[in-house]
């Protein structure tokens, strides 16, 4: 239906830090916007939104439309088709964010590349870091049964090899609403951080 439910608290979780942080906001892999849309409704200054999909961008922009009455305005978001990849790369040197979202999928097709989480993860999330303002936020999440203490190590292990301090890390995993089932691994819900830069 294109909104991951899963993923509720933590679009509420940035919405109150976006009410608190001036600047623009990166969401990439943007796929129908839903966090564009809460950013934007909590006063967000500006979002970025980029995905490769021309017609996940077109829905996305029915949602924008669809939550004017929320406080969305549509002069304080942009559309960007490209790959998130080239999109982080193709940033000018000084430019930096309040706050990303990076939640990409598991693998997909990205033109003549192809994105795999377990070999693109990595230099992507160090270039997001790399990114933020200072006191600025990066939600990186990944759906593939990676355990949260391993994943929170990585993003540590990151951090301090592209120098950014890290003012706290949090896990960010989806609500309660969305448990564990025990034996059943293949439905194991996605495990998220969130950092916030020094």
């Amino acid at each position: 239906v294109g909104l991951f439910l899963d993923q509720r608290e933590n679009r509420a979780r940035l919405a109150k830090r976006a009410q608190r942080l001036r600047g623009d906001w990166l969401n990439l892999f943007a796929h129908t916007g839903a966090f564009s849309v809460a950013l934007l409704a909590a006063g967000a200054e500006r979002v970025v939104s980029v995905d490769l999909s021309a017609s996940y961008l077109a829905w996305l922009q029915e949602n924008l439309e669809r939550n004017l009455a929320r406080g969305v305005e549509l002069g304080r978001h942009e559309c960007v088709r490209l790959e998130g990849r080239r999109f982080v790369a193709s940033l000018s040197a000084g430019q930096r964010f309040a706050g990303i979202v990076l939640d990409p999928p598991t693998a997909a097709s990205a033109g003549r590349h192809y994105w795999s989480i377990k070999r693109d993860l990595e230099p992507l999330v160090g270039d997001c870091l790399e990114r933020l303002e200072s006191g600025g936020v990066l939600l990186v999440s990944r759906n593939d049964r990676f355990s949260p203490s391993a994943f929170r190590e990585l993003v540590e292990r990151i951090a301090s090899r592209r120098s950014v301090g890290l003012r706290r890390l949090d896990f960010a995993g989806p609500g309660p609403d969305h448990p564990r089932l025990s034996g059943f691994s293949e439905g194991d819900p996605f495990c998220g951080i969130v950092a916030e830069r020094v």
